[in-house]
C-alpha cells in the first residue's frame, strides 16, 4: 500500500518525546475485499483511566535483547502498568499515566526493545473468550530507562517502559485524521460527562484527505515497527520463547512513536 502523506504533531519535541505522534493516510483505502481475505477488523483508543498493574500486551518487531537484531517475526510479551516513583525520576517529563505517558517496569525481564517503537501496547484485561480482547488500543511505544545509566538493558529486570498515551492524544487524533471521535474511541462515551484530554487546535487542519481514508501508524524515525490495518490473534509457539499468543494489530488511527524500542520475549 502507498502512503499519500504523513502527519506529525506540531508540538513534538524530541529532546522531551513529548506528543511523539504521527498519522499516515495511504494512498487508497482498504476495500471490504481485503478486509475480509485479511481477516482485517479495525482496533480502537482505549478510553478509561490507566490503573496501576493494569495488564497489556507490548508487540513489535524488534530485537529480543539488548544490542541483538531485529526481528523478523511479530514478537508480544505481556507488561503490567507501574506508579511507582521511579516513572518520575527517569523521565521528568512523565507526569502519570493518564497525561502524555505511560510507564511499565519490568518485572519478568521481559518488555521494549531495540526496534519496538511505534508498536502497540494493547488492552488485556476482556475475558479470553471476548470478541472485544485485544482490540483497544492503550499506547505506543517511546522508549526505555533505568537505574544504570547509559547502560540500561531491555531485558533487565526493573528496566522502565514508556508509551505515548493515545487517549490522551485522541482529539488530536480525531480532527488530523478526520475520522470522529466516537469512531476511535473503545468504549462509548456519555457526552454530558465528557472531558477533552488535549487542548485540540479550534481550526482543523486544512487541504486534508477525505472520505474512505484509511491510516496506520508508523515511527518517525529508524522505526522497524508499523502498525498493521489488522487485529489478528494467532496461537504460535516459538523457539526458546514462553509466549505463545501473537497479535497483529490495527486502527484507523493510530500513534506513532520516535525512539527505537523493542519487545523483549519471556525467557
Amino acid at each position: 500500500m502507498k502512503i499519500k502523506s504523513i502527519h506529525t504533531h506540531k508540538d513534538y519535541d524530541t529532546n522531551k518525546t513529548l506528543y511523539d505522534i504521527g498519522i499516515i493516510f495511504l494512498e487508497k483505502g482498504i476495500t471490504s475485499k481485503q478486509e475480509k481475505k485479511l481477516g482485517i477488523e479495525y482496533a480502537k483508543i482505549f478510553n478509561h483511566p490507566v490503573i496501576k498493574n493494569m495488564k497489556t500486551l507490548a508487540i513489535g518487531w524488534g530485537s529480543r535483547f539488548g544490542g541483538g537484531k531485529v526481528s523478523d517475526k511479530l514478537i508480544v510479551t505481556d507488561i503490567v502498568t507501574s506508579q511507582h516513583n521511579l516513572c518520575i525520576y527517569f523521565n521528568d517529563f512523565h507526569e502519570d499515566n493518564n497525561k502524555n505517558s505511560i510507564c511499565a517496569i519490568n518485572t519478568d525481564n521481559k518488555g521494549i526493545c531495540n526496534g519496538d517503537s511505534g508498536g502497540p501496547l494493547l488492552y488485556n484485561e476482556e475475558k479470553p473468550d471476548s470478541k472485544k480482547a485485544k482490540k483497544a488500543v492503550v499506547g505506543v511505544s517511546l522508549r526505555i530507562n533505568g537505574p544504570d545509566f547509559g547502560k540500561t538493558k531491555c531485558e533487565d529486570k526493573e528496566t522502565i517502559n514508556y508509551f505515548a498515551n493515545t487517549f490522551y492524544h485522541l482529539d488530536w487524533i480525531s480532527i488530523t485524521s478526520g475520522i470522529p471521535r466516537s469512531d476511535l474511541v473503545y468504549y462509548s462515551e456519555n457526552k454530558k460527562n465528557l472531558k477533552n484530554t488535549y487542548q485540540i487546535n479550534p481550526n482543523p487542519l486544512k487541504n486534508e484527505p477525505k472520505g474512505g481514508t484509511n491510516t496506520i501508524t508508523e515511527t518517525k524515525n529508524q522505526a522497524s515497527t508499523i502498525t498493521s490495518t489488522t487485529t489478528n490473534t494467532i496461537s504460535q509457539k516459538s523457539t526458546g520463547l514462553s509466549i505463545k499468543t501473537k497479535t497483529i494489530t490495527s486502527t484507523k488511527a493510530t500513534t506513532m512513536g520516535n525512539t527505537n524500542t523493542n519487545i523483549i520475549p519471556k525467557n
